[in-house]
């Protein structure tokens, strides 16, 4: 049940009999990363213990591509909150500054990226 609770909230499950070095296996979906991505991942990477817990519990469901309207209902929170929270994710995580012009990298991604690799680290 709580494997399930994990997936649902946007969380990596690994079975430890796949692979047991979690931290191991984090380092080489940096490296199999392209080349444009791993700037912006490691800048997050650096700056994801300043995310609040609201804002790590709204970072993981947006990688795990909740939509707005969903995320909300999930915790009781408002679409417009949830929004703002997004906002200030992207913020402290250096996603702000991507443009449509930049290299085609999608926000939404590179979070999805950073939280698989953040777990796996801890």
């Amino acid at each position: 049940l709580q494997t399930i609770q994990d997936v649902i909230s946007g969380r990596v499950v690994i079975d430890p009999d796949v692979h047991a070095n979690r931290p191991e296996l984090a380092d080489q979906l940096f490296e199999r990363l392209m080349p444009e991505e791993k700037t912006w991942v490691r800048f997050a990477l650096d700056n994801f213990d300043d995310l609040t817990p609201r804002e790590n519990e709204i970072a993981y469901r947006v990688a795990a591509a909740h939509n707005t309207h969903n995320i909300a209902q999930a915790l009781t929170l408002t679409p417009k909150t949830v929004e703002n929270y997004t906002s200030r994710i992207y913020d402290k995580l250096g996603f702000s500054e991507i443009t449509s012009e930049t290299v085609g990298l999608r926000k939404a991604v590179l979070l999805a990226k950073v939280c698989m690799i953040q777990e796996l680290r801890s």
